[in-house]
């Protein structure tokens, strides 16, 4: 199983309790709220979401997110095996490498220091030849990382870059305990992290978590925790659907299928739902409810 694990910042006023001048994607010195996820990416689903101060860096809070997440899913040590937990640079220390392996899991995670990257790209040979990964990226084996308390492969990974900048390559080391599958195939399996990544602006712009700005930490931690919920079960709606509508993003299901008109009837059973016709996907939600015209009261 393939659980990933990432942090975004929360816009909020300077009044919020919580809020601090911290790691931010938007303009500098805005106050803000951190919010970790932690996602399972084969089923397309938000396991747990976490709310921490602005000044939170994700290095932080991992052992206490992981282990938390361990008891709320029953994880054993022996279920940890079977568990891959994906991680980008900012949980990728070498203190939190070594726990996350000690502790029985897979990991594939990107090295923490870019410079330390960038300084052992400088110390390879110009005759080393570069592994091909895609037409924009390459890689290299390279040496264990010696301050990584476990055995493991290191690959150092350059990206050509899409901004107009010096460099014309961008360096990363990743890192892991990994031995089923290939240098390349490696390469390829942490570059498919850009789900949670699209899962997070889904649960921030879509359905407004970015926007809301409860003043009481508690109040807007409880909030996050109602927004994975209305994520996830969207998610599992999705999927009742036919897959000729599967490539409809979030929003559009919202929007397109989600605000059909219909009205509710009740019976001795329970109740009937009738859905207006006229609309383009109408079509698809009346061939749910004919599947099952009467739906039992309770849940």
């Amino acid at each position: 199983v393939m659980i990933d694990v990432d942090m975004t910042d929360l816009p909020c006023s300077k009044k919020c309790e919580g809020a601090k001048k911290g790691y931010t994607t938007s303009r500098k010195g805005t106050p803000v709220r951190q919010v970790s996820l932690i996602y399972a990416s084969k089923h397309q689903e938000l396991l747990d979401i976490h709310l921490h101060s602005g000044n939170t860096h994700c290095t932080d809070p991992l052992k206490k997110e992981i282990q938390g997440f361990e008891r709320q899913y029953g994880i054993t040590k022996k279920r940890r095996g079977k568990i891959t937990l994906r991680v980008d640079s900012g949980y990728g220390s070498d203190g939190n490498i070594t726990w996350l392996c000690k502790r029985g899991y897979q990991v594939l995670a990107k090295g923490y220091s870019s410079r330390r990257a960038a300084a052992l790209a400088r110390s390879i040979k110009p005759n080393r030849r570069w592994i091909k990964v895609a037409s924009d990226q390459y890689l290299l084996k390279v040496k264990q990382i010696k301050t990584i308390g476990v055995s493991h492969q290191a690959l150092l990974v350059k990206t050509k870059s899409t901004k107009p900048q010096k460099d014309k390559w961008i360096y990363s080391l990743l890192i892991t305990n990994l031995k089923s599958q290939g240098p390349v195939s490696l390469v390829k399996l942490y570059n498919q992290r850009q789900a949670i990544e699209k899962e997070i602006q889904q649960v921030k712009s879509v359905l407004g978590l970015k926007h809301k700005r409860k003043k009481s930490f508690h109040g807007m931690a409880a909030l996050a925790l109602f927004t994975l919920m209305a994520n996830n079960i969207l998610g599992w709606f999705k999927k009742t659907l036919p897959k000729s509508v599967h490539h409809l993003g979030l929003k559009r299901l919202i929007h397109e299928i989600l605000s059909i008109p219909g009205s509710i009837s009740g019976c001795a059973k329970g109740f009937k739902v009738a859905i207006e016709s006229q609309y383009a996907f109408s079509k698809i939600l009346l061939s749910l409810s004919k599947q099952q015209k009467i739906l039992p009261l309770g849940f």
